[in-house]
């Protein structure tokens, strides 16, 4: 990925010349096992998908959103900073929910959503200028629009040693997330010939579980134990897909 893919006039400038839709790293029935396993394993209980509010950032011209919906989530809100591309999609999914919006400053409110999916837009971000910050600024906005409990699920290129920090709030050092992270191949191109090296043919899945408050009167100790056990590395998980 390119510097390119951190502006916002490359995605316009796309967006008016190409108005198909178009998935970028993984279609939604290679995604489904996995969140419908992280929607359970929520530390908050099971949430019925036809209850659970998503947010889809970055969403582009991608059809997960409208494939979610036809899948039976009550809710489904996308946005993207593009306004052609917001334009289009309007057009394609009339039913749909869509709004130009950047990641980095989103216009809802605390606790908006029980699902945050980003696919690529962590790595779109990391090719820009100021990339630490303006990654941390993002998360940031996930973790603030998420209910405690709700979950944050990331499609990435980058590896555990590329990533892991950044979900960890090394930055700020704020962010109370449970981070997960299981592998998916990369879909099969045709008439495209792409390396098979094994750092290259998967793409990286974070599941990222935002922990609850700790309350008010917690003991000095119980407070070490957590913190201790939110610093604790992602670590690799066998769902199904």
């Amino acid at each position: 990925m390119t510097i390119q893919y951190s502006k916002q006039s490359y995605w316009n400038e796309r967006y008016a010349k190409d108005r198909d839709c178009f998935d970028w790293f993984q279609h939604y029935p290679a995604l489904k096992d996995t969140i419908k396993q992280a929607l359970h394993g929520s530390a908050g209980g099971v949430i019925p998908k036809e209850k659970c509010r998503v947010l889809v950032p970055g969403c582009g011209t991608s059809s997960l959103s409208a494939d979610m919906v036809k899948d039976g989530y009550g809710s489904v809100t996308s946005i993207d900073w593009s306004e052609i591309c917001i334009e289009n999609m309007r057009e394609k999914d009339p039913k749909g929910s869509y709004e130009v919006m950047n990641v980095e400053d989103l216009a809802y409110e605390d606790d908006s959503f029980d699902l945050v999916i980003a696919k690529g837009v962590i790595d779109s971000i990391i090719c820009g200028e100021n990339s630490v910050h303006a990654v941390a600024t993002a998360l940031r906005e996930f973790h603030r629009v998420l209910t405690d409990n709700g979950t944050l699920i990331c499609v990435s290129y980058g590896s555990p040693d590329q990533r892991q920090w950044h979900f960890e709030g090394k930055v700020e050092n704020e962010f109370s997330w449970k981070v997960d992270w299981v592998t998916i191949p990369k879909p099969k191109i045709p008439n495209l010939d792409v390396t098979t090296k094994d750092d290259l043919s998967d793409h990286y899945i974070y599941i990222c579980q935002k922990r609850a408050p700790l309350p008010a009167a917690i003991s000095e100790e119980t407070e070490e134990q957590v913190e201790t056990e939110v610093g604790d590395s992602p670590r690799a998980v066998e769902y199904s897909s």
